[in-house]
């Protein structure tokens, strides 16, 4: 321990502070005496900051909340994706540039939206898409297609040759969110329209 005590005295304070931000990787002695050099020194507060701000992920920026309807667009936008990937089966890759990113907070009582817009040439056509999802749950998969997504990256799309305003790109959202929030959400329309027409026709 008096060998590392004796090399740690050596180093400023500013070297001292960066290797307390590695201290997990130190043997107990050297680790030991870090700690008792940083506390002779005084820098003990120093260093917890340090190594707070060196270790802690920026907070991602959200968009305002958008409007999903109670809900019905969590189901609505995966039921769209499904027939996206349907048409362009036989599609054909094309290499898509990102337009812009956006991941909304969550609004009262309704779900977030993350999505992707992009453009794209084919048979010496321009055209545009988007990859769009609202969700309640799925963060993970929200976090994978925005924050990991950055403008002007090129993505590959698939085209309907028949139609190739069409085209298709896999979000990763999967679907036992979107039957389950849509399912429920088709119920509380349900009730709302029966409400409606109740105080309509006097039933």
């Amino acid at each position: 321990m008096a060998d590392f005590a004796t090399h740690y005295q050596h180093l400023n304070n500013d070297e001292l502070l960066q290797l307390s931000t590695e201290h997990v990787q130190l043997l107990p002695d050297a680790r030991s005496a870090l700690n008792e050099d940083i506390r002779r020194r005084g820098l003990s507060r120093e260093s917890v900051e340090q190594s707070v701000a060196i270790t802690e992920e920026p907070t991602e920026s959200l968009a305002p909340p958008v409007e999903t309807y109670m809900n019905l667009s969590v189901l609505m936008f995966w039921l769209w994706e499904l027939w996206l990937r349907s048409r362009t089966k036989q599609g054909t890759p094309v290499n898509a540039t990102i337009v812009s990113t956006r991941r909304t907070e969550p609004g009262h009582k309704s779900g977030s939206r993350a999505e992707i817009r992009y453009s794209y040439y084919f048979r010496g056509a321009h055209y545009s898409g988007r990859a769009v999802r609202d969700f309640i749950l799925n963060s993970a998969a929200a976090k994978s297609l925005v924050s990991n997504r950055k403008n002007g990256q090129t993505i590959s799309v698939l085209v309907d040759p028949e139609h190739p305003e069409h085209s298709y790109y896999r979000t990763g959202f999967g679907w036992i969110e979107p039957l389950i929030i849509g399912l429920f959400a088709l119920g509380l329309w349900a009730v709302l329209l029966l409400i409606v027409f109740g105080l309509i026709f006097k039933f």
